[in-house]
């Protein structure tokens, strides 16, 4: 419903910014921002105050009044019945999160995609996130076609016909799962334990390989997440990376250079990759 208030205010308005505007008739910006985006309703003493300062007659002030007692009333009536029926609430809820990872996608912020798509204002999207609003019909429809409209940029790679020899095809789908879940790379990184994007931009090239616990999260992320995939676009993460190698038992002499190893550095996990006498032990007696 279009508050008539709202409208003659906006037709008075003109060429005036809303701040000048909210001084020349004794309010503040918020108030007027808050009242334009639709997420509050001007008082009954704001109301009055305006319909004098915008010289409307009686009879305007009367129509308005009354719509806006009606408005209010409408509202009260709303909060107090609530009977959405949860698993409906459910619903808009994972419409409203779809929409918000739509955009997204399509690199937008929030800000960016309720100007871009003028489906309602940030606050309410929130509200009806986290379930305390139900959307209109106007905008489930809008936020429908914009998901629809949003094609993920996701799966264009295959399960490979060979072994692979390194860990880039499964980090390169770790990352373009991220996208499709409009996850951002911090997030990503903190989910895998790494420190920075070097390391991701490493293995997705195949110049490096993760250590055994890195390896390991990026086949629990792809496990954890396949089921939010379409159907045709799931994995087994295990067709992505190279087979492992059989460990060896370690011999009475291999021992002396673990403990070099140790006295160097403290521990084996913390010897770089390429230090010669940990790549021995890993090509010669495949310890990992």
């Amino acid at each position: 419903m279009k508050i008539k208030l709202i409208t003659v205010m906006k037709k008075e308005q003109r060429n005036l910014s809303n701040g000048v505007y909210a001084k020349t008739l004794g309010l503040s910006k918020k108030q007027i921002d808050g009242w334009y985006s639709g997420d509050s309703i001007p008082t009954a003493h704001s109301a009055f105050k305006i319909c004098k300062g915008l010289n409307l007659t009686d009879s305007q002030t009367t129509s308005i009044m009354n719509q806006l007692d009606t408005v209010r009333a409408r509202k009260r009536q709303a909060r107090r019945k609530n009977n959405t029926p949860p698993e409906q609430r459910d619903k808009y809820k994972e419409l409203a999160e779809n929409f918000v990872r739509a955009g997204r996608m399509r690199g937008l912020t929030l800000e960016e995609l309720v100007a871009e798509t003028n489906v309602c204002s940030r606050v309410t999207l929130n509200r009806y996130r986290n379930g305390s609003r139900v959307p209109e019909a106007r905008e489930q429809a809008i936020m429908e076609r914009f998901i629809n409209a949003t094609t993920p940029d996701l799966i264009e790679i295959e399960v490979p016909k060979e072994t692979p020899t390194d860990y880039s095809i499964i980090a390169n789908y770790v990352w373009q799962i991220r996208r499709y879940l409009g996850q951002s790379a911090e997030e990503l990184f903190k989910e895998l334990g790494i420190g920075s994007g070097s390391t991701m931009r490493a293995w997705r090239r195949g110049v490096s390989n993760p250590r055994f616990d890195a390896h390991e999260n990026l086949i629990e992320y792809v496990d954890a997440y396949n089921e939010t995939l379409p159907q045709e676009n799931r994995v087994d993460p295990y067709d992505l990376i190279p087979p492992r190698k059989k460990l060896k038992r370690i011999r009475i002499e291999d021992y002396g250079t673990l403990h070099e190893i140790e006295h160097l550095y403290g521990s084996v996990s913390e010897v770089p990759d390429n230090h010669p006498l940990l790549t021995k032990l890993q090509e010669e007696w495949g310890i990992v």
